[in-house]
């Protein structure tokens, strides 16, 4: 198996984390992945099998794991990408979007029915004709007429609207004339006093101040947040990028390999020199121990040496460690 390559890549202000890697001679194949906060983007797979029979097998292997790596950085570069991340941050604003709240119905104004009309009184009956006498009574003073009981829906709704004047009394014997039935006036509804004029400050008086809205917390953020929120701060920021290829040998234990190391910057891509690249070896029953060390020429490159001791019971790992003006790097692999 082959270490592979992990490279983070700017392009506009996202960055793409592009990693490949050797599934070993089990599963003869290398595999690329991209990954934009921590999701991924694109995958890529090719099949090496015709190659472990071939003279330089590793090598061959190990040039087409770079070219394939370098083919995935150059997709990202001339903005084949786009578009997927589009869709990944138009995903996240439709999620953390508010929904629209429905406008509210009015209430139904209730009206009060109508009342009952008054029942019709029949007209009284015409009084008797006078006996005829020898000297006429002077006729007594007639009182008015008694006004007609208005109803209580009615007084309610026009308390100061005066009553009609009552008919002539008929000649007798005269035909009355049809009485119409009497319409219900229609009850309006209340109408709520008018609010008294809020009082002006006078103009001496300072404007009020609106208190700031406070920060959102933290805690109300989704994750597509906190990942591009980091994205963005992150891409702004130089970082040292460091790969590794093998060119002969194998890290294992009791084995012997010749490493090609490169430093670059994330920014530019321009190699960074006198970076100070460390080789370690932990194990579960060891103390840490310092296997190989150098610093990079001025191309950002470095050749190392590293035999790994043999180790008789438990597990070990091969850490890996760059540092530089702009930053480390790390990257560890299994044995």
């Amino acid at each position: 198996m082959i270490t592979g390559f992990n490279t983070d890549v700017r392009h506009g202000d996202v960055v793409f984390h592009v990693q490949t890697e050797d599934k070993g001679t089990g599963n003869p194949c290398i595999e690329s992945l991209v990954y934009v906060g921590g999701q991924i983007l694109a995958r890529k797979r090719a099949g090496y099998r015709s190659l472990l029979d071939g003279a330089e097998a590793l090598k061959a292997v190990a040039e087409l794991m770079e070219r394939q790596h370098r083919s995935m950085i150059q997709q990202i570069r001339s903005g084949e990408m786009d578009e997927k991340v589009a869709a990944i941050k138009g995903a996240a604003a439709a999620r953390t979007a508010p929904a629209e709240a429905a406008p509210a119905r009015p209430a139904p104004t209730q009206v009060a029915p109508p009342p009952e009309p008054e029942p019709t009184r029949p007209a009284p009956a015409p009084p008797p004709a006078a006996r005829p006498a020898e000297k006429p009574a002077p006729a007594p003073a007639k009182e008015p007429p008694a006004p007609a009981p208005a109803s209580p829906a009615s007084a309610g709704a026009t308390a100061a609207t005066p009553l009609p004047p009552r008919p002539a009394r008929p000649k007798p014997g005269a035909r009355l004339p049809p009485v119409p039935p009497v319409r219900p006036k229609p009850v309006l509804p209340a109408v709520p006093p008018p609010r008294p004029a809020a009082r002006r400050p006078p103009a001496s008086a300072p404007e009020p101040r609106v208190p700031e809205r406070p920060e959102p917390d933290s805690a109300d953020r989704t994750l597509d947040q906190v990942i591009l929120e980091y994205l963005e701060m992150e891409s702004d920021q130089e970082r040292l990028v460091m790969t590794m290829n093998r060119r002969a040998g194998s890290l294992e234990a009791g084995g012997e390999a010749t490493l090609l190391f490169r430093t670059e910057s994330s920014v530019d891509r321009d190699p960074i020199g006198q970076a100070l690249i460390t080789v370690r070896l932990i194990s579960t029953i060891d103390e840490p121990q310092v296997l190989a060390e150098g610093r990079t020429n001025d191309d950002g490159e470095l050749v190392l040496r590293v035999a790994i001791p043999e180790l008789q019971t438990g597990s070990g790992a091969v850490i890996i460690n760059a540092e530089s003006s702009i930053g480390n790097a790390e990257t560890r692999h299994l044995i």
